[in-house]
């Protein structure tokens, strides 16, 4: 999970972690490697590519598709991942056209504008940078909090299950903090996320890349074994047992819920926007040339996935009841219940080592504010705090970061606490900050890229223009609806 599940941790394309094997300590010597390689690097930035698209986001579809209705949140799949696609396609030629201006052109290539933000900048402005961070952070705070809510779920659902067979006195109740019983203790999944945070926190107070890469990468390993499980079990349950297409069932269209839907879905599809030029900065200039066709390829399989984890779902086992399609098979009763178990606490361990990999970069915008110095080693940080020829750090800018990241993981927390439905985080998640970065920031370098050169192509203001208008109704839309349902407001009463 590089990005994991989210969006990108690492500006650097030298910190990337990578899911085969160490990078290389010497990054010139990698790059002198790939170069004789030549397209050695496709492979890998085709799975870094597909490994930010695959995490809770992913697991919560079955669920969705149930509430919006199969066809029509099909067809919504396929558009939000082609408007993906193109906004995608919009940073990669925003990034060219910044390099080939005459300001750039003489300079060394890894000292030019790398990040998101720092193309940004030079079309944009400052504002528009400010803008991104700022989005960046809020999204990266946003899939902690997914992940402290999905972690809750899967292990509600395993106590679920010893609660309906009655073999443990610690039961979870996930609605209420009732007591049915005097001998029974019920556990709220607000309760959950509060006892799994201080695993978050200790991860998240660890300075050195290593433990973020190697936690990241275990993390990687358990969501590919998973996700193929799932898939696995889906595709046979459905060529076993699907009785016939003359009597399938499947949940018809709910138009209340669409925008909701449409927030999950671009969570799940527009996130891996955060990695994608620092893993096309991390590749050899054999694979930087196909990159465009590997971003196309990896994003034509997530849909793939995508479709298959949701839409057959639906088919396989019918209207999906719980949050998690993991939680969804242990209540209907598919597979050897100690194997599904296994699976569901293994997802609850891999988004809480992945946490402190989407935790960082919100950190580092924080930390940046607050004068506090995380890494004494950055250049910066070294000559902000040069004296007599020493690097002497005052005690808020050496620990100032501990009381920080502490303050932010209890509130990441605290918030997933107040969000119980898993299917809202998400949807709160994608319309808010997902819209913006993914389907309104590109078209508003592409636009700012047309301005300078004096033409506006028809073709490509109207894709530009409809891919903004689609990412402000999700962001209104999405958003409003969503807080509107965490309010406890019935929308479908609302909207009748």
């Amino acid at each position: 999970m590089v990005q994991g599940y989210g969006t990108g941790g690492f500006d650097d394309p030298e910190q990337i972690p990578l899911l085969f094997g160490e990078q290389d300590a010497d990054p010139k010597k990698r790059h002198m490697e790939a170069d004789k390689a030549g397209d050695s690097g496709v492979l890998a930035g085709f799975v870094q590519m597909l490994q930010g698209n695959l995490g809770p986001g992913i697991l919560t579809l079955p669920f969705v598709f149930t509430q919006g209705g199969v066809a029509a949140t099909s067809a919504m799949l396929i558009l939000v991942l082609l408007l993906t696609l193109y906004s995608m396609s919009l940073v990669l030629r925003a990034k060219r056209w910044v390099h080939a201006q005459a300001l750039w052109t003489n300079v060394e290539e890894s000292k030019r504008p790398q990040s998101f933000q720092a193309v940004g900048r030079e079309l944009l402005g400052a504002n528009g940078e400010r803008v991104i961070i700022v989005f960046v952070a809020l999204m990266q705070l946003g899939i902690c909090m997914v992940f402290f809510n999905f972690a809750a779920t899967e292990l509600i659902a395993v106590e679920e299950y010893y609660l309906e067979n009655r073999t443990t006195d610690v039961l979870i109740n996930p609605l209420n903090d009732t007591f049915d019983n005097e001998d029974e203790l019920y556990l709220t999944k607000p309760a959950l996320i509060f006892a799994v945070s201080p695993l978050a926190l200790a991860l998240s107070l660890g300075k050195s890349p290593t433990i973020i890469v190697v936690s990241a990468t275990i993390a990687t390993a358990i969501m590919y074994v998973t996700v193929g499980t799932i898939l696995f079990l889906v595709f046979w349950h459905f060529w076993s047992y699907f009785p016939g297409w003359h009597e399938l069932q499947v949940s018809p269209l709910k138009p209340t819920y669409l925008p909701i839907a449409f927030g999950n879905l671009v969570y799940t599809v527009t996130t891996s926007i955060g990695i994608l030029l620092p893993i096309e900065n991390s590749l050899g200039p054999g694979a930087k040339t196909k990159y465009p066709k590997i971003v196309t390829a990896a994003m034509l399989v997530t849909l793939l996935l995508d479709l298959s984890v949701g839409m057959l779902s639906n088919i396989a086992f019918g209207k999906q009841t719980h949050e998690s399609i993991t939680a969804e098979f242990i209540a209907k009763g598919i597979g050897h219940p100690d194997f599904v178990i296994g699976i569901n606490v293994a997802l609850a361990v891999a988004v809480l080592l992945t946490y402190p990999l989407q935790f960082r970069p919100a950190c580092e915008v924080f930390e940046s504010a607050a004068g506090v110095a995380a890494d004494i080693d950055d250049d910066e940080v070294r000559g902000m705090a040069l004296q007599d020829g020493e690097v002497k750090l005052t005690t808020w800018q050496k620990w100032g970061y501990i009381p920080l990241r502490f303050v932010l993981v209890m509130c990441t927390a605290a918030l997933a606490a107040g969000v119980p439905e898993l299917d809202l985080m998400v949807a709160l998640a994608g319309s808010f900050t997902a819209c913006v970065l993914a389907l309104m920031i590109p078209p508003a370098m592409d636009f700012a890229i047309m301005r300078a050169e004096g033409e506006y192509p028809a073709v490509r203001v109207f894709l530009d223009s409809t891919v903004v208008l689609v990412g402000i109704l999700g962001l209104v839309g999405g958003t409003g609806t969503t807080l509107l349902k965490i309010s406890g407001v019935d929308v479908d009463k609302l909207l009748s």
